[in-house]
């Protein structure tokens, strides 16, 4: 397992889609791109900025229940990529783990200050070197949660600093219209 942290959150330009930049914590700090739905981007950006609901909202709620049963959320682990869909996993201190979105995985993650790990075997097949991201050829197909639109390549050098520009000044407002 590959330690990582989330690195940034934008929206890719040609697809109109929220991404989550996962970036190794070690060299070589290669960067993971994991596309997800606009709710999912949001809750994660959220969690992301330690902005709390006056009512819990259900990542909220499930770290409430994970502490009410005197568990502690250790890790979540990106465990495999298969036909376009990353799985993830919760690892509770006891060793229990649960399968889970992976954008779900990242924002308990996030809420509960929890260590956030990808499988090697992920890495190899999605992950991309930062200093090679200099065109949106470089990175990788995946779409990360089933019924989303099918990541590709095809950005021109314009709009992905355009996207580069986006990460610089993202915040959650920029994901959800209704803030």
């Amino acid at each position: 397992m590959i330690e990582t942290r989330v690195h940034a959150i934008g929206v890719d330009q040609q697809r109109s889609q929220p991404l989550v930049l996962l970036e190794e914590t070690a060299p070589p700090g290669r960067l993971l791109p994991i596309w997800m739905a606009r709710d999912d981007a949001t809750e994660v950006e959220r969690a992301r900025q330690g902005m709390v609901s006056p009512r819990p909202g259900t990542h909220a709620l499930i770290g409430l229940l994970i502490s009410q049963f005197d568990r502690r959320l250790t890790g979540v682990r990106i465990t495999a990529l298969r036909e376009s869909v990353f799985h993830a996993e919760l690892v509770l201190d006891d060793g229990t783990t649960v399968d889970s979105r992976a954008s779900d995985a990242l924002t308990l993650a996030l809420h509960l200050d929890a260590r956030i790990e990808v499988d090697d075997d992920v890495f190899e097949q999605a992950g991309v070197a930062k200093a090679r991201i200099v065109d949106a050829d470089d990175i990788p197909v995946a779409d990360p949660e089933p019924g989303g639109t099918e990541a590709g390549p095809g950005d021109d050098a314009r709009q992905i600093e355009e996207f580069r520009r986006f990460l610089d000044q993202a915040s959650p407002s920029d994901f959800d219209p209704d803030t």
